[in-house]
């Protein structure tokens, strides 16, 4: 399950079935209460479920023996998903979350995304999508390839405003920022202050 606020209030999606709840306080209590209408879609296990303002959007995730590249976003008058059309389908499911929004600019950041749809299978085309960095304009639908990250460093995130917050060696921060294409690290002492 995935938790965010949107300017609109607390929602949660539940894994995998597509299915949107909104979180309301009603006299110290927390009342659920389910908001859209989706049959079990079966294709957004492991998806990145994120919102900028008011819009709650879904990207990416397995399903029905495969990973999709699909930008999908929820329509409050339809009650339903309804699927964003972008340049190429990048395929992409985030077990650990390896993704990153910038709310102020609608870009979204997708590490290691598992191949391009139209893609072929070859494995020595296949190793330009290994620890590569696409970005997603959200508002053009257009997909660019950023660069590429430290795959070492893929352990424990955190998203922050600045980008994600690593603790790949246990015992030193590092920061993804995306959009400049840097990756800060810092000290150990510091790092223990962070603690």
């Amino acid at each position: 399950q995935t938790l965010f606020k949107s300017s609109e209030g607390l929602f949660a999606v539940i894994n995998g079935a597509g299915q949107l709840y909104r979180l309301k306080d009603s006299a110290g209590f927390t009342v659920v209460k389910r908001v859209d209408k989706t049959y079990h879609m079966g294709i957004s296990f492991n998806a990145a479920n994120f919102c900028i303002g008011p819009k709650i959007y879904s990207f990416g995730g397995y399903g029905f023996w495969k990973e999709n590249g699909l930008l999908r976003t929820y329509s409050p008058v339809t009650r339903e998903w309804d699927i964003i059309k972008t340049d190429r389908e990048i395929a992409a499911s985030f077990l650990p979350s390896y993704f990153w929004v910038d709310t102020l600019k609608k870009q979204l950041y997708v590490e290691s995304p598992t191949f391009e749809r139209e893609g072929p299978a070859d494995s020595a085309l296949l190793s330009k999508w290994k620890n590569a960095v696409w970005r997603l304009d959200l508002e053009s639908g257009n997909w660019n390839r950023e660069g590429t990250i430290v795959p070492t460093l893929n352990r424990g995130k955190i998203h922050t405003p600045w980008g994600n917050l690593l603790n790949a060696e246990f015992d030193k921060f590092h920061l993804y920022d995306y959009p400049n294409g840097k990756l800060y690290s810092a000290d150990r002492e510091f790092s223990r202050k962070l603690r």
